[in-house]
């Protein structure tokens, strides 16, 4: 090295506790957000677990090849919840199949892969796609503020 050359920044460092911490509370609400929809077993979909990883008004949306749709949590969850409850859709559960989550102080992102199956009107039923996820630390700790969705066609 040239007497005077500044040394290397290092890029790597290992995360600090609270970073690690972030993140686990991260993927217990992913999971959970993938679980209040879970009907196998007798399971009910879970509305209050649903509603409790969101902040107050946020948006969920997604985007096809031909718009762009965007709900508030309860109208998003009403057909899911008559579709999930009404036998149509049995046996369902979506899962996380990879993910990459992004953290700035508080704010974070996460970009989920996942996959869902179950029986529709008695047929089989699943795709994989991407979710997209907007956090935010709140008082009571970190929710989701944006979710965004594409399944693969």
């Amino acid at each position: 090295m040239q007497s005077g050359a500044a040394e290397p920044r290092r890029r790597c460092r290992a995360l600090p506790i609270c970073m690690i911490e972030t993140s686990t509370s991260i993927s217990e609400i992913v999971s959970g957000f993938y679980d209040s929809f879970d009907n196998r077993n007798d399971r009910f979909p879970d509305f209050d677990l649903f509603e409790s990883l969101f902040v107050e008004n946020p948006s969920i949306g997604n985007r096809t090849n031909t718009e762009v749709r965007i709900w508030s949590p309860g109208d998003f969850w009403s057909p899911r919840y008559e579709l999930l409850t009404g036998g149509r859709l049995t046996d369902f559960h979506e899962w996380e199949t990879d993910f990459e989550t992004s953290i700035f102080d508080g704010i974070a992102m996460r970009h989920s892969s996942y996959r869902k199956r179950g029986l529709l009107d008695g047929l089989p039923y699943g795709g994989v796609g991407t979710k997209c996820f907007q956090f935010a630390q709140t008082p009571d700790g970190w929710r989701i503020a944006h979710l965004l969705w594409e399944d693969q066609e």
